[in-house]
């Protein structure tokens, strides 16, 4: 079969980008939803009334979709505390690629490449757009996150360990990478090889000989002496103060 005359792809017409796993993984109904979920802006509120809606589906066939996306882990619902009041909210996050799947590196290399959660990544895209240090490309972004599933993948293989604690790690590596020129990434990626070498998956885990090692003084930096719980705050609601 031949893909003839197909529609232009700029700013006036856009395209939405799917994996084909999430093709080749869904049934029609779980595909159709999750394509209309994926069309929409970042930032863009969950609405399950909406989605029955532009889906024309009866609010049976919906939930069923939406239970077949989040068992195959293209949706996640978390549940957080609200910012006013003590109530609690659902978040909803969306991918088409599942934190379980690894790919083969472009460089035909024998080193997987695994996804991250949803979760996760939405977390930590959020706390490196607060950082007015990071000015990578799209591409050293993607490293980040490539090394960040490698951490998760190992972290939940060695114990399960909750999202937070896989998160807080994470940036801490990040806080203690940024200033490392003149890669930065690749300074990283061995933090990262080094603290799953040492199966660190905690704060708790890390000392201060982790933290301070190659002249680093983060340790102090971060205020772990008489601060932890400040700065775990500051950590779990992306408010780190990066100056």
């Amino acid at each position: 079969m031949d893909i003839i005359d197909r529609s232009p792809y700029d700013e006036k017409h856009p395209f939405l980008r799917i994996s084909i796993e999430a093709v080749k993984n869904t049934t029609a109904d779980e595909f159709y939803l999750l394509s209309i979920m994926l069309s929409n802006k970042q930032g863009w509120k969950f609405n399950q009334n909406d989605l029955i809606k532009r889906t024309k589906f009866t609010p049976a066939r919906y939930r069923k979709a939406v239970k077949g996306l989040k068992k195959k882990e293209y949706l996640s619902i978390v549940k957080k505390r609200a910012s006013i009041g003590n109530g609690f909210i659902n978040e909803y996050y969306v991918t088409d690629k599942t934190k379980t799947s690894a790919d083969e590196p472009a460089d035909g290399g024998s080193e997987k490449v695994f996804g991250l959660s949803p979760l996760l990544q939405s977390d930590l895209t959020s706390f490196v757009s607060s950082s007015p240090y990071f000015s990578f490309g799209g591409s050293e972004v993607q490293e980040l996150f490539n090394i960040s599933g490698k951490y998760e993948h190992a972290s939940n293989e060695q114990r399960g360990y909750e999202t937070k604690d896989i998160s807080r790690v994470i940036k801490v590596a990040l806080i203690k990478s940024v200033h490392k020129k003149p890669n930065p990434v690749k300074y990283f990626s061995n933090v990262i090889d080094d603290w799953i070498s040492k199966q660190l998956f905690t704060l708790d885990d890390i000392n201060s000989n982790q933290l301070s090692n190659n002249g680093s003084s983060i340790y102090d930096t971060l205020g772990f002496h008489d601060e932890e719980e400040v700065l775990e705050d500051d950590l779990d609601n992306n408010s780190y103060d990066w100056n």
